[in-house]
């Protein structure tokens, strides 16, 4: 059977076509083939990095806790040897009296010769007994401000521990 002419045209304009649209679909499949290769690549490379991240914040982490429980350790190690030193008295000495401006300008030599004269003979002039036991006691807050000093170096070395293991 015989097709005629103008039918016959159309027929393989659309064979054509379809054989166009075919080629044009494998060519897309092929592309996003190819483009999904690259992104998964790449999504693996993003998966890989945060991973390693995540690895080393733990890590960190662990390190962290781990200096901190020293840190806690220490402390409560200060704390024992601390309940075992009982806190002396420390007095301070009882100085000279202090000595006025205008005594000071008062003294024979001048007001150049004042300031040494004046408060040596203010200082021998004072009867207080320097060594009594009447000075103020400075034993607990001497003892604080070191407990203080010894806790500030076992916080120094615990993050000098953490620092060291990053």
């Amino acid at each position: 059977m015989k097709i005629p002419g103008k039918l016959d045209l159309i027929l393989w304009g659309a064979v054509g076509l379809l054989a166009i649209g075919a080629f044009a679909l494998v060519n897309h499949w092929r592309l996003d083939s190819g483009r999904l290769k690259v992104e998964r690549v790449q999504h693996s490379a993003k998966v890989n990095e945060l991973e390693q991240r995540i690895a080393f914040e733990i890590d960190n982490q662990r390190k962290a806790n781990a200096a901190s429980d020293q840190y806690q350790k220490k402390l409560a190690e200060l704390d024992a040897a601390r309940a075992d030193i009982p806190v002396r008295t420390v007095r301070l000495c009882n100085g000279p009296k202090p000595v006025s401006a205008t005594a000071a300008r008062a003294t024979p030599g001048g007001p150049d010769a004042a300031s040494t004269e004046g408060l040596q003979e203010a200082a021998g002039s004072d009867t207080r007994d320097r060594w009594s036991d009447d000075g103020p006691d400075i034993g607990p807050e001497l003892y604080a401000v070191a407990d203080d000093g010894d806790k500030c170096s076992a916080q120094v070395d615990a993050l000098q521990a953490w620092i060291r293991g990053r």
